[in-house]
């Protein structure tokens, strides 16, 4: 009985070290502005000056970690 807790136990602590470490949220600040920018491709407008840089971030799906 007591091998059975100790290994319950050796998982337990496993699984949440494995959670902990993929836990890192990642965040972009949404800015609010008052003209439309037009998605074309090209930076070369004021309004996506304003924007912050979105990097660090991983796929999920369909091709997770890419």
């Amino acid at each position: 009985m007591r091998k059975v807790l100790i290994l319950f136990l050796l998982v337990f602590l496993v699984i949440n070290t494995a959670k902990s470490l993929n836990n890192d949220k990642r965040s972009v600040e949404a800015v609010k502005v008052t003209e439309n920018p037009k998605i074309d491709g090209l930076l070369n407008e004021a309004v996506w000056e304003k924007a912050a840089i979105a990097k660090d971030f991983f796929q999920y799906e369909p091709y997770n970690g890419k």
